[in-house]
């Protein structure tokens, strides 16, 4: 029977320390799923009522969502009510109730009950600029997830 011997081999602990955090930069979770666009909408300057009409369910533009988001864009906006009307015919009212500046966006809202398609959604707000502006106009766009 023969015996091999082993030999062992010294790393410096600084380099054992450099492959660990290249290990862990490359192994960091992935990124929250950003969702899908549903639509967009602009407001006018006085109270607005807006429809964002969703094409058919399970076409690309629209995937049954459980989480709603939107993102104000161009000028601050104003919104008040969301009226989400699902394909199945269940609507449900999001009061907002919030001012949102350009670039803002809105934290991810849970819709009740199980993953649906969005028929359209109601929108109820205005752009928020100082004075009577009637050409600016503020635009939302609605993620879901």
């Amino acid at each position: 029977m023969r015996t091999e011997r082993l030999h062992r081999v010294r790393i410096p602990a600084g380099t054992c320390l450099l492959a660990l955090l290249a290990t862990l930069a490359c192994a960091s979770p992935a990124p929250a799923e950003p969702g899908v666009l549903l639509g967009a909408v602009r407001l006018a300057e006085g109270k607005d009522r807006d429809v964002v009409r969703l094409p058919p369910c399970r076409s690309s533009a629209n995937r049954a969502v459980r989480e709603l988001r939107l993102v104000v864009d161009l000028h601050p906006a104003e919104l008040d009510l969301l009226r989400v009307v699902f394909h199945n015919g269940e609507r449900q009212e999001l009061h907002v109730r919030q001012h949102f500046g350009a670039g803002d966006g809105s934290r991810w809202m849970d819709l009740r009950g199980p993953r649906r398609c969005i028929q359209r959604i109601v929108v109820v707000g205005d752009t928020d600029t100082p004075g009577w502006r009637p050409g600016k106009q503020a635009r939302v766009s609605f993620w879901g997830r």
